[in-house]
């Protein structure tokens, strides 16, 4: 179903970190939460977004701020599920936080826009070959494939050391 607005699909509520926190602490906040992206606030003000993905890819003990993308792409909570896949398009990103009076009420990404049914099909970057997933996407010999099954494919490769029949 389209035509759904933000607010009404938008996955709430958001948890929030530092940029002096360390890269370590926060993967286990988004591993505790099962969650993947996470605002980055600073004296109460929206200052990026950080992916596991991105924390993942640095020592544990690197601050946040290395790696947080802003400024945050934002959104309204009565914008459509179209506006919002517009957006995250239009700036490459897979989640926008969800903002009023410049306070976070939530967090929509593109798995929060499948669900509700917006179709994902002008994505411009693609989707995994294996899953279908939209997001975190590396480039394999099998085609394009998102970090999970990548790591998965890299871990199942089998190597021919040769001396076979």
């Amino acid at each position: 179903m389209t035509g759904q607005v933000v607010a009404s699909i938008m996955s709430v509520p958001t948890v929030g970190i530092t940029p002096a926190m360390r890269a370590s602490e926060a993967l286990s906040l988004a591993y505790e939460h099962h969650i993947h992206h996470m605002p980055v606030v600073e004296r109460g003000i929206l200052v990026g977004v950080v992916c596991t993905c991105d924390l993942e890819s640095v020592p544990p003990d690197v601050c946040v701020s290395a790696t947080l993308h802003g400024p945050p792409i934002v959104t309204q909570p009565q914008a459509s599920s179209e506006e919002a896949l517009g957006l995250m398009n239009a700036h490459g990103v897979g989640s926008l936080m969800v903002v009023q009076d410049q306070r976070i009420l939530g967090i929509v990404t593109r798995k929060d826009l499948e669900r509700a049914g917006v179709p994902m099909h002008d994505d411009p970057r693609g989707y995994c070959s294996c899953c279908g997933e939209y997001e975190h996407l590396r480039e394999h010999a099998t085609g394009t494939l998102c970090i999970e099954c990548f790591d998965r494919s890299r871990a199942s490769e089998v190597v021919d050391q040769g001396g076979g029949d």
